[in-house]
């Protein structure tokens, strides 16, 4: 039995697309415009039948295994060459005999859908759990290909919120992040497929562009828009696209071109009209009514005025108004130069008109009534410097995270700068290499002298700040802004080497030292350091701020006990008798006077705690606190004869606000008993003694090891950075800098508190062990992990990153404009709603053509910027089917610039 031969393709949908796109015109212009290196897998027919000879340079065999040299006359997309179908109906002719192929082997096209497939199935999982995962990546024969999914959801919403239908898009409604496929075609929804490092030409770009609709049509997302597929042409540097939609029983082909040389009859709008009508081939008396058009003029402003700064600088003062006076205002030379420490690079202003029918305004190369102006919708766009302005708050912190390695070789900041003796020469000998090495980024003697000065010169506690300035941020445990301390750690941040920073430190301490030696009293200007009780414990023991760090409260304590030893403070008067408290007799309760009491830092508490946890019996846990007791048993039954140990209580409650828990009641009357009557004055052992505890707190700061001081250093520098950063937020009032600060503080919390917990947990694992050691607390603590800590440098970098965009923001954009600075923060643009907004950044525009013109950059023709020709016009052109005519939906994007014309082009028609 004799039958014709017959061959099948393994795929129409590659072969019926490569068909059709190959018969368009602007398929045949993008292809006669060059063609680039194309991945083997996807060759052209072309390229495939000069090159069948060559077997090894094939990829199609290396993936198939042993393939007949006659089987690379079937592509991936299911075409055949010209050569081959002539071959085969020579066949048929002569032979007429029944062939029989075998379709069981998977061809490299049906791999490469395959495996998209597989992408697109994740992709639809993920968003059904709401998630997005928008690239992806796979290896097909030998080559990386790049998938990568947009689902624009949100503007989604925003486009049925402007009653727009997913065609008829403005362009008002793209977001200045949106992707360009979106401006060009009008797509919401689409993937995009390319191959790593390789060019597609057209006619590859056809067949792997077959594959990937293939795969979409095969899967079902959630969202109820169609996908459409797009595939990079010639490697993507021009920016040229080959896509394809197919839903609905309707097909969209999506095509770009784009020349250097622009068209005069295309600049415009009436030109373009007249090409879309021939491109489209569809009769405009018929449908010209349907036709709507979209605009966009896009407008640049790169030369600005410096920044405000000093006037000492040369620098202009800060703008409070914007006048037309303004645009025309004289420059000196040095303004001339962009200033470096503007992080913007320039502005765009957007003008758009976002629908209209053909023919309701007229642009021709004479007259065009497309009236910037007068443009329903402006858009302002900041961008910014590729390399952005020092940061200096941010640089400050990471100077003192590079001392780290340094700071682990000091045992004790006051032995480490003293002479060293060494064993060996050869010790010696580097020894004396490392000093020369640091003495060439140590500051001179003079240097260190005057930043000593510097820090002695303010004081060690500062007044409080009021609760609207102050910012909590407890683990963090630094110190308040203008202290001795902050001052010393703004210094040493600008250091080269750790080394200084410990020269600097051993100043300081040998300058305070010599203040308690000499008895030399703080100035009257210097805040007393503020104390509190905690009345939980029973007893009137101050205890130092908690939220500073251990060496802040070293020097207060320091402080307190020179207060003390030059002013004698030995006794206070108690606190006033409540109205209506009296003794158990009827009389009086006269208020005595005490002893003053002890003070204790955060590493003293720590110590008392771990030994009362020590203690079981409670009576003994109770003589910890035993000489505060009986002082004040002693000082109130001085005043108070006739008084009980319950008269003492109810006092010792009401009027000092003291518990009476951690006693107990025995111990209290035992205690009572025991304790003569004697004034406070007359008492012999005080409470608090200030010679004592400033020995050991000088003792704590001269022997604090390299680390701790670098932690501690570090953490007063973070919390003055987060303060200045609250009190810039205050100022400004930024609801953007705000969120960024919020974002800053959770990430330096996050990072603070893990150690906090980690050492807190170390100290109660050591608890049998505690010491007399003033540093038992801090011996603990280090610096937190690597990559919290970096997490909160560059949340820390965000915000000042935006503080200095903000304030380039409100120079430029005086008075009422400051309402666009958080808009342009947040999104990078902003939408100028009222003629005054409208005003103010055309004088904004117009200031920056007379700087480029006075630059030499722009030409001195006397015109406004809206007079001039603007960056770039942007049309859409859009035609839709309709109840009289169904011509099917033909769109034309055109960009216009100065040296290049874009086209995007898409088509659509019924296939069923």
């Amino acid at each position: 039995l004799k039958m014709p031969a017959r061959r099948f393709s393994t795929s129409s949908v590659g072969a019926a697309h490569r068909a059709e796109s190959s018969s368009s015109d602007e398929d045949r212009s993008v292809h006669s415009a060059g063609i680039c290196q194309t991945p083997p897998d996807v060759a052209s027919p072309r390229k495939e039948e000069a090159s069948s000879g060559d077997a090894s340079g094939s990829l199609l065999e290396r993936c198939s295994g042993k393939q007949p040299l006659e089987s690379l006359e079937q592509l991936p997309g299911g075409a055949t060459s010209a050569a081959a179908a002539g071959r085969e109906a020579e066949n048929s002719e002569e032979e007429g005999v029944f062939e029989i192929r075998d379709f069981t082997t998977v061809s490299n096209f049906e791999r490469l859908a395959h495996r998209i497939t597989l992408s697109v199935k994740k992709w639809s999982n993920a968003l059904k759990q709401g998630s997005q995962l928008l690239r992806d990546e796979f290896e097909h024969a030998n080559f990386r290909y790049e998938l990568v999914f947009q689902l624009a959801q949100q503007e989604t919403e925003a486009f049925a919120q402007a009653g727009a239908l997913p065609e008829r898009l403005g362009l008002h409604l793209y977001s200045s992040r949106a992707h360009r496929l979106q401006r060009w075609f009008g797509v919401q929804h689409f993937l995009i497929l390319g191959v790593r490092g390789q060019n597609i030409d057209l006619d590859s770009a056809r067949t792997v562009l077959g594959a990937l609709v293939l795969a979409a049509r095969n899967v079902q997302l959630p969202s109820e828009q169609p996908l459409s597929c797009f595939v990079p042409v010639d490697g993507g540097r021009r920016r040229r696209y080959l896509g394809e939609l197919v839903a609905g029983g309707r097909r969209m082909l999506y095509t770009t071109d784009w020349s250097e040389a622009v068209r005069p009859d295309l600049e415009h709008l009436e030109g373009l009209s007249d090409f879309f009508w021939k491109k489209m081939s569809v009769d405009p008396a018929e449908h010209g009514q349907g036709l709507m058009i979209a605009a966009r003029f896009t407008y640049l402003a790169d030369a600005f005025d410096h920044l405000p700064g000093p006037e000492s600088e040369g620098r202009p003062k800060a703008r409070t108004e914007a006048c037309v006076s303004d645009v025309n205002a004289p420059t000196n030379g040095a303004a001339l130069d962009r200033d470096e420490t503007d992080p913007v690079s320039y502005l765009q202003l957007h003008c758009v008109w976002p629908s209209f029918p053909c023919g309701s305004f007229t642009d021709n190369a004479l007259y065009s009534e497309l009236e910037p102006r007068a443009a329903p919708f402006w858009k302002l766009r900041v961008f910014r410097t590729d390399s952005e302005p020092p940061l200096l708050r941010t640089l400050r912190l990471r100077n003192l995270l590079k001392f780290r390695d340094d700071a682990q070789s000091v045992r004790s900041a006051a032995h480490s700068v003293l002479p060293h003796m060494h064993k060996t020469t050869l010790a010696s000998l580097s020894h004396v290499v490392q000093e020369s090495l640091e003495s060439a980024m140590l500051p001179s003697l003079t240097e260190m002298r005057e930043l000593a000065e510097q820090c002695l010169s303010k004081p060690i506690a500062a007044a409080p700040l009021s609760p609207s300035e102050f910012l909590k941020l407890g683990p963090v445990r630094g110190g308040l802004c203008g202290t001795r301390l902050t001052t010393f750690a703004q210094l040493v941040c600008r250091m080269q080497c750790f080394k200084g920073l410990v020269m600097l430190w051993c100043q300081l301490l040998a300058h305070m030292r010599l203040q308690w030696d000499t008895l030399d009293p703080p100035s009257p200007d210097s805040p007393s350091p503020s104390t509190h009780t905690l009345p939980a414990r029973g007893v009137r023991t101050e205890f130092f701020d908690s939220s500073n760090c251990l060496v802040q409260q070293k020097l207060e304590m320091l402080q307190r006990s020179i207060e003390a030893t030059c002013f004698c403070q030995v006794t206070r008067q108690a606190a006033a008798v409540p109205v209506g408290l009296c003794l158990h007799d009827g009389g009086e309760i006269v208020a005595p006077a005490l002893l003053h009491p002890s003070l204790m830092t955060e590493d003293m508490a720590t110590q008392l705690d771990l030994a009362a946890a020590s203690i079981p019996e409670p009576a003994e846990r109770a003589e910890l606190d035993g000489r505060e007791l009986r002082s004040d048993v002693a000082a109130f039954k001085a005043v108070n004869k006739s008084a009980s140990l319950s008269d003492f209580l109810l006092w010792r409650a009401e009027s000092e606000g003291l518990s009476q828990q951690p006693f107990p009641e025995a111990w209290l009357s035992r205690v009572w008993n025991e304790v003569p009557a004697q004034a406070a004055a007359e008492q012999m052992r005080t409470l608090f003694q200030p010679e004592r505890e400033a020995e050991m707190a000088l003792h704590y700061l001269e022997n604090i090891d390299g680390t701790q001081l670098l932690l501690q250093t570090f953490r007063v520098l973070l919390r003055d950075t987060l303060q200045e950063m609250h009190l810039v937020v205050r100022r400004t009032a930024s609801t953007h800098l705000r969120m960024l600060l919020d974002r800053a503080i959770s990430a330096v919390l996050a990072a603070f508190e893990r150690t906090h917990q980690s050492t807190c947990q170390a100290g109660a694992a050591n608890a049998e062990e505690c010491d007399a050691d003033a540093a038992a607390l801090e011996e603990a603590e280090d610096f937190p992990c690597e990559s919290t800590l970096q997490s909160a440098l560059a949340a820390i970098e965000a915000f000042e990153a935006a503080e200095h965009l903000a304030a380039s923001l409100r120079a430029k954009l005086p008075g009422k404009g400051v309402s666009l600075v958080d808009e342009l923060l947040l999104d990078g643009e902003a939408s100028v709603t009222t003629a005054e907004l409208r005003n103010i950044v055309e004088i904004l525009f117009a200031r920056s053509r007379v700087l480029a013109q006075r630059q030499g950059r722009e030409p001195l023709d006397g015109k406004n910027p809206f007079e001039s020709l603007p960056l770039s016009k942007e049309f859409v052109l859009l035609l839709q089917p309709s109840a009289n005519a169904d011509c099917g939906v033909k769109r034309i994007y055109s960009e216009v610039r100065e040296q290049h014309l874009r086209l995007a082009i898409s088509r659509s028609w019924d296939i069923t």
